[in-house]
């Protein structure tokens, strides 16, 4: 069975806003039970990020209580405090949302900076294991290496200007690049 609504009195309201203004304590306990029901449901209502239910419950409290103290005895009170716990909920939710879009921008500029580091990092191995294998090829090897790979020859060129058959040099290249391969993976994963 639904709880009856029970009737509740503004004017005592008022009243008691009045002696809390004051600091009467047993007059803001008045107003926060009177207010509970709508903070209940506004704190069920509402999500916000890291905040449960108790936190809005008691983040609608100090909102209700900062407008006991601001209230200027022009409106009704009532609507006063419904419109101010009204307010500083969206504006947490605001407040919120826009520290969430800045958080994720920060994440997202951190987490480039360090892929590219990362990245960098990885190349820079790569060359560095890269040169050692090179250093590593006999010296005919590392030359036909230069001539083709720094120089840009090809094969035909370089098989004219040496004197050498051409598809003696393509043998020779293909055993070549695959012993630089051996060497590179021995040094860079330490597999033979």
């Amino acid at each position: 069975m639904k709880k009856r609504y029970e009737y509740k009195d503004l004017n005592e309201l008022e009243q008691n806003v009045l002696k809390a203004k004051n600091n009467d304590y047993i007059a803001k306990e008045y107003i926060i039970y009177f207010f509970m029901p709508y903070i209940k449901k506004i704190s069920n209502r509402y999500f916000i990020r890291n905040y449960d239910k108790e936190d809005i419950t008691n983040f609608l409290i100090i909102a209700l209580l900062e407008a006991v103290n601001k209230y200027k005895y022009e409106n009704n009170f009532f609507w006063y405090a419904i419109n101010t716990m009204r307010n500083r909920i969206y504006n947490e939710i605001r407040n919120k949302k826009k520290e969430e879009s800045f958080i994720n921008i920060d994440n997202l500029i951190l987490y480039s900076n360090e892929d590219k580091l990362d990245n960098n990092l990885i190349n820079e191995e790569k060359i560095r294991v890269l040169k050692k294998s090179l250093l590593a090829l006999d010296e005919d090897e590392l030359k036909l290496i230069y001539d083709l790979y720094y120089l840009g020859k090809t094969l035909k060129e370089l098989s004219l200007s040496n004197d050498i058959n051409y598809y003696t040099l393509a043998t020779k290249k293909r055993r070549v690049i695959n012993k630089l391969k051996k060497i590179y993976l021995n040094i860079y994963y330490g597999i033979d």
